[in-house]
């Protein structure tokens, strides 16, 4: 998992306070398809596409049915595939294939960015991602909210 120090926490959640009180005014300015939930996780990702992909630690803003905000330290492009493993106290176990929409720099070295669900799948604890997804562009890929396989 991330491993992060008090200090290091404690900037992250400032970032992402400073964040929430920037949301956009109005709708037109929201490009989300579906309304938001403020979930604070911390997370590794996977960027697929790269040699030697490691894991990336990153920080939920919140959560959609059809995608994610977050911030990191590592700047994502648009386009790049990530996959996330998503696990919480109160969650089961997924991964999920996601695809970067937006990134811009938010501050201390931050940077936020928006990611839009692909796929996901039960994450078995082997965090094995699918051949599908590694394959360039993935061939599964949806236009709506994510596909979930039981």
């Amino acid at each position: 998992m991330c491993s992060a120090t008090t200090e290091q926490l404690a900037k992250v959640q400032t970032i992402l306070q400073h964040l929430d009180h920037a949301q956009p005014a109005s709708d037109a300015e929201n490009r989300r398809r579906a309304p938001r939930v403020t979930v604070r996780l911390t997370m590794n990702v996977i960027v697929l596409g790269v040699v030697n992909p490691a894991p990336v630690c990153i920080h939920s803003r919140n959560f959609s049915v059809s995608g994610i905000g977050f911030v990191s330290r590592r700047l994502f492009k648009s386009g790049e595939r990530i996959v996330i493993q998503l696990r919480g106290k109160a969650l089961p176990p997924k991964l999920i294939l996601a695809r970067i929409t937006f990134s811009r720099y938010a501050s201390g070295g931050h940077y936020e960015m928006g990611a839009e669900f692909l796929e996901s799948l039960p994450d078995l604890g082997n965090t094995r991602i699918p051949s599908h997804w590694l394959l360039s562009g993935g061939s599964k890929v949806a236009k709506s909210p994510a596909k979930t396989a039981s």
